[in-house]
């Protein structure tokens, strides 16, 4: 007899270019490489035991998903992140186009395949750690009700109507995920209720203001007070090294979101961003690999062909045979990227008047961009009476997701006080 078990959850899900971040009950997922494989054939897998199987489960993902929100498939069954990623062959999204074969990543079905996978793999994992899912008792279905979950897409791609299209990819009906463990697949359904779409950057300042002080620890070296400093400037310096996390809700921001394929440029009053103002623009991280992928295999004279999350593997890996050629080649790509981040910035401030208090910078692509843009914005912030907000790494990649994630919470504590109970998609 089959066991049913029922699951609530509520998703904050940063769709990145380059990695899925995604938050399930608050706890955090690892990140998913934001790629998917099309097989025909489960893979064979080695005869290991049930618990190592869940273990492994987000790095071994194979699911077979039947969903009304795919765009490009009807149906399938692919290899998920990790897994994907391992084979060498695989669908990511395009980052000049925002999606792999439609334009934008809001018809993209690389996220709808990532997110439901990884959903169906929480609920596995779930249903195991409470013991519904033992070893000799696999003939289970895992009900998943998801109460509200939270997205974003990039700022040059937003518009209410494309808002609309992704959250009612998830919500128009329910989604069935045959998850492997191995060669035997347990199903997972899962529906959603409620879909918000932002703009990607656009709860930063949420997540900002959530996070412990040290999440200031960069812009409070950039204002450390030296001996010559004149009255003014330490007089500056010291309000700027007096300001909390949540101090920064207060006044105008025009926030600079380094990603992979997109970096937007939220201008936002307080936390919400104003969508008629804030713009993005195709470059960031994914492109500066994508520009060194290509110089790296016309170094190789085309004897191989790496895509950039190929790329991004090799400059982690610093055994990799060829880890040298990408540092070398990938600084130019950083520092072309730099320019044209900074002066389509500096086009916005110029848009809105540098009517802004903070300049907060964050994303994945801060990181690799620092000694190439750190300065320049700094230099721009001093000349516009601004105060550069640089996030330090362990936080940069965080920030989005953590935003969303905390608009769950103020969304369904004010849902409770006056006993609304969502059923529909918003934009």
């Amino acid at each position: 007899m089959v066991k049913m078990i029922s699951l609530q959850a509520s998703i904050a899900n940063d769709l990145g270019n380059s990695h899925k971040k995604m938050i399930i009950n608050d706890q955090h997922l690892p990140n998913t490489p934001s790629v998917i494989k099309k097989i025909q054939v489960i893979p064979n897998e080695a005869d290991t035991q049930l618990s190592t199987k869940v273990d492994l489960l987000y790095n071994d993902l194979t699911v077979d998903i039947t969903s009304d929100g795919f765009m490009q498939y009807s149906t399938g069954v692919f290899m998920v992140g990790q897994n994907a990623l391992s084979t060498g062959s695989f669908l990511s999204m395009d980052i000049d186009l925002g999606g792999s074969l439609y334009s934008g990543k809001h018809q993209d079905d690389v996220p709808l395949v990532v997110t439901l996978g990884n959903t169906a793999a929480w609920a596995i994992k779930k249903a195991f750690a409470q013991g519904d899912i033992t070893e000799n008792d696999l003939d289970v279905v895992i009900n998943v009700d998801v109460d509200i979950m939270t997205t974003s897409i990039p700022a040059s791609e937003w518009t209410p109507e494309k808002a609309d299209i992704l959250a009612k990819r998830f919500t128009k009906s329910g989604h069935s995920v045959k998850v492997y463990l191995g060669k035997t697949p347990i199903l997972v359904n899962i529906k959603f209720a409620f879909v918000k779409v932002f703009q990607e950057g656009g709860l930063a300042m949420m997540g900002i203001a959530n996070s412990k002080d040290d999440i200031l620890k960069g812009m409070k070296s950039t204002y450390k007070v030296n001996p010559t400093d004149s009255a003014e400037l330490k007089a500056f310096k010291e309000k700027v090294l007096k300001l909390t996390p949540k101090d920064l809700l207060e006044g105008k921001k025009l926030g600079l979101d380094i990603g992979a394929g997109t970096s937007d440029v939220p201008y936002i009053d307080g936390i919400y961003p104003d969508s008629k103002l804030s713009k993005g623009i195709a470059a960031g991280i994914g492109h500066a690999e994508q520009f060194a992928a290509e110089a790296l295999s016309a170094a190789l004279d085309g004897a191989v062909d790496y895509s950039r999350h190929q790329y991004d593997k090799i400059l982690s890996d610093s055994k990799h045979n060829h880890h040298q050629k990408a540092k070398m080649f990938i600084k130019e790509g950083y520092e072309v990227q730099a320019v044209e981040i900074f002066n389509f910035f500096n086009r916005r401030q110029r848009a809105v008047n540098a009517d802004f208090k903070f300049i907060p910078v964050f994303g994945g692509g801060s990181i690799d961009l620092y000694d190439h843009l750190h300065d320049r914005m700094l230099r721009l912030s001093l000349s516009l009476g601004a105060i550069l907000v640089w996030i330090p790494a362990e936080y940069a990649v965080l920030v989005n997701v953590l935003g969303l994630n905390a608009y769950i919470k103020q969304f369904k504590k004010a849902a409770d006080e006056k006993g609304i109970v969502v059923t529909e998609s918003e934009s």
